[in-house]
């Protein structure tokens, strides 16, 4: 595949959305208040009201707040203002739902998305989260998915990204914090004739259900940090450890893997590269020792889950006697988010003057849907824009001040700074 041909995919995804998309919540939370059978109920009354051509039903990943599950968002792209949370629904709400539409009045629960639990909240790791079908790559795709996975095989050595990462400052977010560069620069330099990539998705501290939220919402962001990762270290196989009590998750990984391996984004000469990787899922039985790095690598090898004393680390000896990387769920997410380098795909960054008021502005500018504060020095250009101009230009807010740069610079016309 090429990068045409993934741009082509993600453009058809967009010319084929509808007016009106109803988004059902179909995570583990939602599921368990029969969120299945109220997109099935949503499905149907689109139908029996004629309404296919115009309104499209979706299920979802995790919308947040589980605790009104099951939430059922309608957003209508020809009037944004008219979105609408609906919380606490059941399969009987959806006629309701599909009549409100066209303004009849419902007496369902709403939430508001300005309150400060949504207008606080900057999601990074689960920023497609909710917004995409899980068990669909075209969506992935549709949302800039597998794009810096194509930069980095085509346009970056391995010692680059890991290069970049170290830049990044990202910490692995499993919990011990280690410098996620760093690990990855020791498993690169680390010789070996086969190297491995892990992922540590044995979830075992109970209530706590981040990896699995990432799992049921967005699995092929976990591959596409796996893939690149595997790059960098020099890795050709990868295994996803998921604990048993994740059937959705599991579920999902594996349709993700499935599409992944059909569009020849995972598998064999990735990209038209000399880059193999393959990803497997191994399924732990939910010992909580397993979660612990030596530990888990023996039950993949078809041990007993105990742990070992180290040194040797895994990034010398790991699975199989092999150098072996192994991160955090969100740690493999994190990384499309984190590095600068890594957005570039996603972002277009402009310098250029600002009018004759301001010389040498730096405007992070962001396609359509990608949301520019998720690299932290990107938010850092604009703000340090913002008071630059809120300094020389008192009396012109910066929104006004961009719009008249679009107006010299039209190729800024489809594009947007968050939070103007």
């Amino acid at each position: 595949m090429e990068l045409n041909e993934l741009l082509e995919i993600a453009q058809k995804e967009h010319s084929q959305r509808k007016t009106v998309e109803i988004r059902c919540c179909i995570a583990a939370g939602c599921l368990s208040s029969h969120g299945q059978a109220v997109k099935d109920n949503l499905e149907a009354s689109v139908k029996t009201a004629e309404l296919q051509n115009t309104v499209q039903v979706t299920g979802v990943g995790c919308m947040r707040l589980c605790c009104q599950g099951t939430l059922v968002q309608v957003e209508n792209l020809a009037n944004p203002p008219a979105s609408k949370l609906y919380q606490k629904v059941i399969p009987e709400n959806a006629a309701a739902i599909v009549a409100a539409i066209h303004g009849e009045t419902t007496n369902l629960q709403e939430s508001d998305l300005n309150q400060p639990f949504f207008s606080r909240q900057l999601p990074i790791v689960l920023e497609n989260s909710g917004k995409i079908d899980p068990e669909r790559i075209q969506a992935y795709i549709g949302a800039n998915g597998y794009q810096a996975l194509y930069q980095v095989l085509r346009e970056m050595k391995p010692s680059q990204v890991v290069e970049t990462m170290t830049k990044s400052g990202l910490r692995g977010r499993g919990g011990a914090g280690y410098p996620t560069g760093l690990k990855w620069g020791t498993v690169a330099k680390s010789p070996g004739s086969k190297k491995f990539v892990i992922c540590n998705a044995d979830e075992g501290d109970p209530g706590a259900f981040m990896d699995r939220s990432v799992l049921e919402s967005d699995p092929h962001r976990v591959l596409e940090g796996m893939a690149i990762a595997a790059y960098a270290i020099g890795a050709n196989q990868g295994y996803i450890y998921v604990r048993a009590e994740y059937p959705i998750a599991i579920k999902r990984l594996e349709i993700a893997i499935h599409q992944a391996q059909h569009l020849g984004l995972i598998g064999s000469q990735i990209f038209d590269s000399p880059f193999d990787f393959k990803v497997e899922i191994r399924i732990g039985a939910g010992a909580y020792v397993c979660g612990e790095e030596t530990a888990l690598m023996a039950s993949i090898e078809g041990k007993r889950g105990v742990p070992h004393p180290r040194p040797p680390y895994p990034a010398e000896c790991g699975l199989w006697g092999y150098p072996t990387l192994i991160n955090n769920v969100e740690t493999f997410t994190d990384i499309l988010a984190r590095s600068s380098c890594l957005e570039q795909p996603r972002s277009l960054l402009l310098e250029q003057e600002l009018q004759d008021e301001i010389k040498k502005a730096r405007i992070v500018c962001v396609q359509k849907g990608i949301n520019s504060t998720e690299c932290a020095a990107a938010w850092d250009v604009v703000e340090e824009i913002q008071a630059e101009i809120a300094h020389q230009l008192a009396e012109k807010p910066l929104k006004t001040a961009f719009e008249d740069y679009c107006d010299e610079y039209p190729e800024l016309a489809e594009s947007r700074i968050y939070d103007l």
